[in-house]
């Protein structure tokens, strides 16, 4: 069963807005890492673990499959790409929407700058 949906926003410092990674993800490029939403403990995932671009992205409870183990890659922009272990799909957006409410998937590297992410210490 789909968790709630992974979808953007305008930027705020709301807690659900607040991602959790492990420090790793940094230090070592092939490392791939699960990604918790600090509101509701639950893992950004592609249900079911599909390969298939177009998947949605959803937020699961934690069980370690590997449509939860995700890589992050610096595009030396100061911007990141999230890539999904399982997959081998970028985190991406929709239709390259830019509306608060439109749903995140994955999709295949395309060069379109949905596929292009903030990472912000707070």
């Amino acid at each position: 069963m789909a968790g709630p949906p992974a979808t953007i926003a305008t930027p705020a410092t709301a807690q659900d807005q607040r991602w959790a990674l492990t420090a790793t993800a940094f230090i070592d490029p092939a490392a791939s890492v699960a990604i918790t939403n600090l509101n509701s403990a639950l893992d950004l995932d592609t249900p079911g673990g599909s390969p298939a671009p177009g998947s949605i992205a959803d937020q699961e409870n934690p069980d370690g499959a590997a449509g939860q183990d995700w890589r992050i890659a610096a595009t030396g922009t100061g911007l990141f790409t999230i890539v999904n272990k399982g997959s081998g799909l970028l985190l991406g957006v929709s239709g390259e929407g830019v509306t608060a409410g439109t749903q995140a998937l994955q999709w295949t590297d395309n060069g379109t700058p949905d596929h292009l992410w903030t990472i912000t210490p707070r």
